[in-house]
């Protein structure tokens, strides 16, 4: 029997007896469409961000197969606002189709070729439901539609012309851009205004500016603390869904929704932190509570999806590919920081570490890819989670990607242990000096000291000669002290890059034999300071490996050609003329391609 028809009948009611009918007829089929999910926008908004219906491919739900756009028959199947949004949901999920549904005509858009235009692939027969007082009284009309839209995409999907996104690609660059072009212009509005309001708040936000300035070209700053906020929500909802797998208390994230305020929701996520530790991701931002409407909304939004999404059900690798998409690309060009392929980062950590019991550190950490290579390395030994904890070191010279790099280093199975992130300039990095951190089930301060390190493994900073003193004023007359430390009456001039200087410093920071293991440019290679750079480091270190690839550049977001080096510290520097004489008596370095 029909249901009776009802004034109040709307296109979200109509919505989810869409998705309960889709689950329904899934159930009783083993199709490629597994189940549908929904219900994302926050009342009173105009407009989702999400489609109004998801269809997933599996059983857990990761692989979103497509989305709709849903509405009342008196919208024409062809309005060109249905349309558009409909294509904005389906590119921001990086889907390539879309169908609209007006509950009498169905449409199915189909995107031919990456970032093509969609183009009318397939239109069903018409239900004759012509007003919206219809469509609750002609329920078995629509439904039997449905079965057979549902039908016909499982063949598509099935033949391929039809394709789904992975988790990594549904919540990837595209989603996280979009947030940031959409909100970060009412975000900074709101924080300006915050300003205008709180003396206080103005005083700390001019402070964190100071120190923090050089991050954000081209911003003020109030849209550099609204870039960086964003992102720190972003995170902190992105990490809960995930941690819901290792600890229920995580699930209080499902808890924020349309009702709940942001002053709630930092409640929330505190009560979170308190059970599940990770201080280093859900810790208080500055400004964190000045949030507008239209970016509240906006991340309730995301994190209804990512509740149907079930982003705890994904693998770990999956998990950080979709974190790693969240650290703003303009950034990264400018200060030198690409994020490192996980492949290249086992091979360095390999080479590099050979006692897997005593502390390491990447000194420019950047997302964390290093410092989670030689935590994985550490652990595939049998070394446990806290001494394998204890163990890695990061740092980084910028506060932005910090979060990332914590969330990169916190293993579930290590709730209550420190993660030793922290921010410092790598050449201020001194053996011995007290270093903060929190302690995960107190948030009191644990202070440790700085031990003398193994190995030091990085990707180092991309940064060539004209743009060192823009990005590292301090350095200035400490370059030639690096240079005669090492090796006396020995320069490198004024046009050696950045990592040159950085490799002589970081050699003060590890033990007799130590190892530093580090990307590179390969400029050093063929140049006329790189000469005067091979001589210091052939007093001062045993090279040990120059690795180069036979396959092309390592980074595909960088015209850099890139090479891995393996340094060992002599345990007496070489000084004077005998540098031929000392090599000639010493194994070659290896030049080897990573596998």
């Amino acid at each position: 029997m029909s249901p009776i028809p009802s004034p109040g009948y709307n296109e979200r009611a109509w919505a989810i007896d869409v998705i309960s009918e889709i689950n329904s007829y899934a159930m009783s089929r083993s199709r490629a469409i597994f189940r549908a999910g929904g219900e994302y926008t926050v009342s009173g908004q105009s407009g989702s961000l999400f489609p109004d219906v998801l269809l997933f491919g599996d059983k857990n739900g990761s692989l979103v197969q497509q989305g709709w756009e849903l509405k009342m028959p008196d919208t024409a199947i062809n309005d060109q606002l249905l349309l558009d949004n409909a294509e904005q949901k389906a590119r921001r999920l990086c889907l390539n189709s879309f169908v609209v549904w007006n509950a009498n005509e169905a449409v199915l858009y189909l995107q031919n070729t990456t970032n093509g235009p969609f183009i009318h692939q397939k239109a069903w027969p018409a239900t004759g439901i012509k007003r919206r007082s219809d469509v609750l009284s002609s329920h078995s009309v629509w439904v039997k539609l449905l079965h057979q839209i549902i039908d016909d995409l499982n063949d598509l999907l099935d033949y391929g012309q039809v394709n789904g996104a992975r988790p990594e690609i549904a919540i990837g660059d595209a989603l996280f851009l979009d947030y940031l072009n959409r909100f970060i212009p009412t975000l900074s509005q709101a924080v300006k205004v915050a300003c205008q309001r709180d003396a206080t708040f103005a005083a700390e936000l001019r402070f964190w500016w100071t120190e923090n300035q050089i991050e954000h070209p081209g911003c003020t700053v109030y849209q550099g603390i609204a870039r960086v906020n964003l992102i720190n929500w972003l995170n902190r909802i992105l990490f809960a869904h995930y941690l819901k797998r290792f600890n229920i208390a995580a699930g209080a994230v499902e808890t924020i929704q349309a009702e709940t305020s942001v002053q709630d929701a930092i409640v929330i996520f505190d009560s979170i932190a308190s059970s599940c530790d990770f201080m280093n991701v859900f810790r208080p931002a500055i400004g964190q509570e000045h949030l507008d409407a239209a970016t509240w909304n906006g991340l309730i939004e995301l994190n209804c999806f990512l509740k149907v999404f079930r982003l705890d059900s994904i693998s770990q690798d999956s998990f950080h590919a979709v974190i790693d998409t969240a650290l703003a690309y303009s950034r990264k060009k400018l200060a030198g920081q690409f994020s490192t392929p996980k492949p290249l980062a086992d091979l360095l950590v390999r080479l590099a570490i050979r006692d897997r019991t005593v502390p390491v550190i990447d000194p420019c950490c950047g997302t964390g890819t290093i410092a989670r290579a030689a935590y994985d390395l550490k652990r595939s030994v049998g070394i446990g989670v806290a001494d394998a904890l204890v163990g890695t070191w990061a740092s980084d010279k910028y506060a932005f990607p910090l979060q990332l790099c914590s969330i990169a280093l916190s293993d579930p199975l290590g709730m209550g242990e420190v993660v030793q992130v922290f921010r410092h300039d790598a050449f201020a990095l001194e053996t011995g000096q007290s270093v903060p951190f929190n302690d995960p089930n107190t948030g009191d301060e644990v202070v440790r000291d700085f031990p003398i390190m193994h190995a030091v493994i990085s990707n180092l900073p991309f940064v060539q000669f004209e743009d060192i003193e823009a990005l590292n004023p301090s350095l200035g007359s400490l370059r030639d002290t690096l240079a005669h430390d090492c090796s006396p009456g020995i320069t490198l001039g004024g046009r050696a890059d950045l990592y040159a200087y950085l490799v002589l410093k970081l050699r003060d920071l590890i033990g007799d034999n130590g190892r530093i293991g580090v990307i590179t440019s390969n400029s050093w290679l063929a140049v006329e300071w790189g000469r005067r750079f091979r001589e210091i480091l052939m007093r001062c270190f045993k090279i040990r490996q120059i690795v180069v690839s036979g396959e092309g550049r390592w980074f595909n977001n960088v015209d850099v050609v890139t090479t891995i080096l393996i340094l060992e510290k002599r345990t007496e520097a070489i000084v004077g003329g005998g540098v031929k004489e000392q090599i000639a008596e010493e194994p070659k370095a290896s030049l080897m391609e990573p596998a």
